[in-house]
């Protein structure tokens, strides 16, 4: 297919469907069973409440993931279990090939495994055939178990590069 027809065919597609979905291979996954290692600056742990705030060079790694941020909050059962976290400013995900994600926020949700990504989202990543690929929106939603990423424009468009 020439490029001026996957481009048309491409731009159909957004008519169509308000999401996009992310290429096989640019995919966001972790391991549930992993330990979850919080680091940061600064760490106030309100036991009571079941709250963790952390500030300055936060970083949260899981498996073959890892999340950075200015700031995160960690909600936990009266297990001790974490149920949620919200990571704000600058935050980043990395997965163990190199494929990242940036947004303006993240909330994940630990018990349904699912992290949702707004504001200015770009992800970028080699994709199953080795080639780059770029993707854009305002909301990124990941299931952290399949790996799937749906991607939704906002006021904006999705939108995807792919490398030659």
């Amino acid at each position: 297919m020439s490029r001026a027809r996957l481009a048309l065919a491409f731009m159909a597609g957004l008519f169509i469907c308000p999401t996009l979905q992310a290429q096989e291979g640019l995919r966001f996954q972790t391991d549930p069973n992993a330990p979850l290692e919080l680091q940061a600056d600064k760490m106030q742990w309100q036991q009571k409440q079941g709250v963790a705030e952390l500030t300055g060079n936060v970083a949260i790694d899981q498996g073959p993931m890892r999340v950075t941020a200015a700031t995160m909050q960690v909600i936990f059962a009266a297990d001790g279990a974490a149920q949620s976290l919200a990571a704000r400013g600058d935050v980043v995900l990395i997965n163990e090939d190199g494929q990242r994600a940036r947004a303006k926020a993240a909330d994940f949700d630990l018990q349904k495994d699912i992290m949702v990504l707004r504001g200015r989202v770009a992800m970028q990543g080699l994709s199953a055939t080795g080639k780059m690929q770029k993707l854009s929106g305002e909301t990124l939603r990941i299931n952290m178990l399949t790996g799937k990423a749906d991607l939704r424009g906002g006021k904006g468009r999705a939108r995807i590069e792919l490398d030659n």
